[in-house]
């Protein structure tokens, strides 16, 4: 079914690199918009990745913009999108 997911120890999401896991974070600036189920991902590292294995014709990628943030490529089957 649609919904909105995120879980770092889900077996569906696999990182590979030097990631750190918050399963506690909140948003700092306004307490009405929270990440789902408080999971926030993220690595520094340049070329980690992450592999998400989805049934389904399309996934929404959402995203924390600030001004240290980088760039993310997404491919999907192989494909580079967009």
């Amino acid at each position: 079914p649609a919904g909105s997911y995120d879980s770092y120890n889900s077996g569906s999401i696999l990182y590979h690199g030097n990631w750190t896991h918050c399963n506690t974070c909140d948003s700092p600036t306004d307490p009405t918009k929270q990440p789902h189920n408080r999971t926030i991902s993220w690595s520094s590292t340049p070329n980690d990745g992450v592999t998400l294995t989805f049934v389904g014709d399309g996934i929404t990628y959402y995203y924390t913009k600030a001004y240290n943030r980088g760039k993310v490529k997404v491919a999907i089957d192989g494909v580079p999108q967009p």
